[in-house]
């Protein structure tokens, strides 16, 4: 599925409707599922607890530590030089050129407009200087108080854009993100995720069988838990260019007045800065779960925010992880059932090695579980 037809199946999905049955069986059909995921966990009480009561933690995306993720975003420039060139025209219609602005501040804006290129690694080149670099150049010779009401304006609707896309996100949305990149000992982005999110070894990894999700949501039928993991479960997609509205919707927006159809592109596009990163990120090789308040659970106490999700089938442990952590995961892979393997430091290349409990190993859990 190329991008185009992956965002239109996001648009049409929307993560807040209940699953189409037609839409679902495409969702099934040309996704590539892997057989299983994996996720990273920082070495804590609460993580195991989790594992042990089969459950799994959604988060909150607007605390996600990247400042660009799951937010949409929309060309300033643009935005800035449609503003400006409408106001300028404005003045040429009502004759106010020399009191305000000129024919040549107008060309020097609009020239701005399709000088722009972008180098090797997707830094913007100009031309004929930014609209920032033109507008502040025009401004600085103009009246200070005009001058002045024309950059509080662009400040103002800059500011009014902002806070309407960050109200428009729907706040019970939460994401359970995990990884793709299997375990393979010859993948050195292995190393990057047991640093980044496993607390520099000391934590732990699981892995998933996606196979098992798919098979309960076939038994189950379209309406259950199963089928809309399944439904909503999306690899992500990695590109240079952020999720944009339009910037038309952006100037209605910014006067307030915003149409039916204005919202649900805003939403749309919503939808699809969930899936969307940056390819800085790509070593991350990321699926994400999305789902609403229909679906988990809310614990008040703790603000927790949980599905049932019984499909653990091994556990690794980094390095660097403590005996009081390898003992409960021992303990955890017996109650589930599951291998538990530790991840070791390769001594002759950037790689790690999977380490496979012996049976002497099996046998010194087995009496620590009994003793516990």
């Amino acid at each position: 599925m190329n991008k185009e037809n992956y965002y239109k199946y996001i648009d049409l999905l929307s993560f807040t409707n209940e699953l189409n049955k037609d839409l679902y069986s495409q969702h099934v059909s040309n996704i590539n599922f892997p057989v299983s995921l994996v996720r990273f966990y920082p070495p804590l009480k609460r993580n195991i607890d989790d594992l042990y009561n089969k459950k799994l933690w959604l988060s909150d995306p607007r605390l996600f530590n990247d400042p660009f993720d799951c937010k949409v975003a929309f060309n300033d420039e643009d935005f800035i030089r449609h503003t400006v060139i409408k106001c300028m025209l404005t003045d040429v219609k009502k004759g106010n050129i020399r009191k305000h602005f000129t024919k040549e501040d107008l060309s020097s804006i609009y020239k701005s407009l399709d000088t722009r290129v972008v180098d090797h690694i997707g830094y913007s080149i100009y031309k004929h200087g930014s609209v920032y670099d033109n507008l502040y150049k025009i401004l600085s010779k103009k009246d200070p108080l005009f001058s002045k009401k024309i950059n509080n304006i662009l400040l103002r609707y800059k500011k009014r854009v902002f806070k309407h896309l960050k109200q428009t996100q729907n706040n019970a949305d939460r994401i359970a993100s995990f990884c793709n990149i299997g375990y393979n000992v010859d993948n050195p982005e292995l190393n990057l995720m047991w640093a980044h999110y496993a607390q520099n070894y000391e934590g732990f990894c699981v892995e998933f069988n996606v196979n098992k999700i798919k098979e309960a949501a076939k038994v189950k039928g379209i309406n259950s838990l199963e089928a809309n993991i399944v439904g909503r479960l999306f690899p992500v997609y990695y590109c240079k260019h952020r999720v944009h509205i339009p910037t038309i919707i952006a100037e209605h927006i910014a006067i307030n007045k915003i149409s039916a159809g204005d919202s649900e592109i805003i939403k749309n596009k919503i939808n699809r800065a969930y899936i969307t990163k940056s390819t800085v990120w790509k070593y991350e090789h990321e699926w994400r779960l999305i789902l609403d308040e229909r679906f988990y659970e809310i614990n008040p106490q703790n603000d927790k925010y949980k599905i049932d999700f019984p499909y653990v089938s091994s556990i690794f442990y980094g390095h660097n992880a403590k005996k009081s952590t390898i003992k409960h995961l021992k303990q955890l892979g017996f109650k589930l059932g599951v291998p538990v393997k530790e991840i070791q430091i390769d001594n002759n290349r950037y790689l790690l090695n999977n380490f496979n409990p012996t049976t002497s190993l099996i046998d010194e859990f087995d009496d620590i579980w009994h003793n516990v």
